[in-house]
């Protein structure tokens, strides 16, 4: 069967620079503008311009975000530029409605400044520029419709940006299915959570991992990473931002792999989870018929059932010392790293010595 080739679509950063080079343009020639065009990844790229507004001191417009093939809350959103002529000849960026305006340190921009990155900063910038020259000087207003409410449904509250969306892209085109920009957001995050203090981290995979640390084991919110399938690069953030502890807490089909010195723990990279499994049951000398049981079952979850049954005494602890043990390889010796597993059926299953002792620490 044939591949099927995705669809690349545009960062919120280009869309932001193509709205503002046509505001600039309809500001300067006090006429509508229909299409904008820039250059990205060295081609000439065209955006339809709407909503076009006018007047000799302000204009506005804007661009309808296409991200292609790529997952994306902005994907349809209005990114709308209003460019004002000003006294002088400088260029000011300002957050309209649905931008977000970043409050903590470890960010690229600093706290108090609206939260569009530096690429999108340059982009937008040179895009007006290239309008309106260098004698003269505009303020630029970003706005998103809805954005402050689909901002909630983002890592933003969390990095620290407050109100909003961020204007963000690197290339100002989206690579489709790529996974650049969870990496790189959960970096942010660790530099962020390391710039405020916070040496003490909780790394869970997801949203069920976050929720049993939080409402099961009162493990405190502001201290949880989610890192989705990619805990090499939490552990690499931990050592290189020298934090003190690290307790990894989520279900045993997740962590199971770390286990076996899987670091991607995306099923399309690597699976062997059963077979994990069954290693550490004849490590523990479990029965033949249980080891049958586990490498025959549908689920993890099933095979933890059936472990938590038949298996040996402790069997989940020493899983958890086994994951502690591949983790913290990554880290270095001053990071304490411990782990804790659950399933849905089951609730706690196992925890080693380490994550004892870091819950005695971050709850007292």
């Amino acid at each position: 069967m044939a591949k099927k080739h995705l669809k690349k679509g545009f960062t919120t950063g280009a869309c932001a620079a193509a709205a503002s080079k046509a505001a600039a343009t309809m500001l300067l020639e006090q006429q509508a503008v229909t299409h904008a065009s820039l250059i990205l990844q060295g081609e000439e790229k065209s955006f339809e311009i709407l909503g076009s507004e006018y007047t000799a001191t302000t204009s506005s417009c804007y661009v309808i975000k296409d991200a292609g093939d790529d997952p994306d809350i902005t994907n349809g959103a209005k990114i709308m530029a209003t460019v004002a002529w000003r006294q002088d000849a400088t260029l000011r960026l300002l957050a309209g409605e649905g931008i977000g305006i970043a409050r903590k340190k470890g960010l690229p921009i600093p706290p108090g400044e609206p939260a569009i990155n530096p690429v999108p900063r340059k982009m937008i910038s040179e895009a007006v520029r290239e309008i309106i020259g260098y004698q003269r000087g505009a303020d630029i207003t970003l706005s998103i419709p809805g954005g402050k409410k689909l901002a909630e449904k983002t890592f933003n509250p969390r990095l620290g940006i407050e109100g909003g969306l961020s204007i963000i892209g690197t290339t100002g085109i989206v690579e489709p299915m790529s996974t650049d920009a969870w990496i790189k957001t959960l970096e942010i995050e660790c530099r962020v959570m390391a710039a405020d203090g916070n040496l003490q981290w909780i790394g869970v995979p997801g949203n069920h991992g976050r929720d049993m640390a939080e409402h099961t084991l009162g493990l405190p919110k502001e201290k949880m990473l989610k890192f989705g399938n990619f805990p090499d690069t939490l552990l690499e953030q931990a050592e290189e931002q020298q934090i003190e502890s690290l307790l990894l807490v989520g279900h045993i089909a997740k962590l199971v792999k770390i286990a076996g010195g899987i670091f991607h723990l995306h099923s399309k990279v690597a699976d062997g989870r059963l077979e994990i499994l069954t290693a550490h049951l004849v490590k523990q000398q479990a029965p033949y018929s249980l080891l049958e049981a586990v490498v025959w079952a549908n689920t993890v979850e099933e095979a933890a059932g059936l472990i938590k049954e038949q298996g040996p005494a402790g069997f989940f602890d020493h899983l958890s010392q086994s994951v502690t043990e591949k983790a913290a390889a990554r880290t270095g010796e001053q990071v304490q790293v411990g782990t804790i597993l659950f399933s849905y059926e089951e609730g706690i299953l196992g925890m080693c010595s380490q994550a004892k002792n870091i819950l005695e620490v971050m709850t007292p």
